[in-house]
């Protein structure tokens, strides 16, 4: 029975592991076609939108590999991995915010408006 346990988390790692991996691919696709054409985000909202989103999908698996690890150094390695990848998605998100801030100051500066936010860096 463990070893069914076992194995169904493992595949599930993988999965979640796959599915990572395709969130950043079209994270990837939609940054460079907005380099392209005219599209709602920047490059850079895409981009830290997806590595977010996959960040999130990486840390449900530490979570779930958690329940494979054998030893106690093994679980505070995987939990130690869970705090620095938190840290990434709190800091890009930070980014990301400002970003989108900065872009919303420079489109009303276009249209002639006055900034809703502050725009300096």
């Amino acid at each position: 029975m463990e070893y069914i346990l076992h194995e169904i988390i493992e595949y599930t790692n993988l999965i979640i592991l796959v599915i990572a991996f395709v969130i950043i691919l079209i994270g990837i696709i939609n940054s460079v076609a907005a380099l392209f054409r005219d599209m709602k985000k920047t490059p850079g909202i895409y981009i830290g939108e997806s590595l977010d989103l996959a960040l999130r999908y990486l840390m449900v698996s530490e979570v779930l590999h958690t329940f494979t690890s054998e030893t106690l150094e093994a679980i505070i390695n995987l939990g130690l991995l869970l705090l620095v990848r938190i840290a990434i998605v709190i800091f890009n998100q930070k980014e990301m915010d400002h970003e989108k801030a900065h872009i919303e100051g420079l489109v009303d500066l276009i249209e002639d408006k006055k900034p809703t936010k502050d725009i300096t860096v």
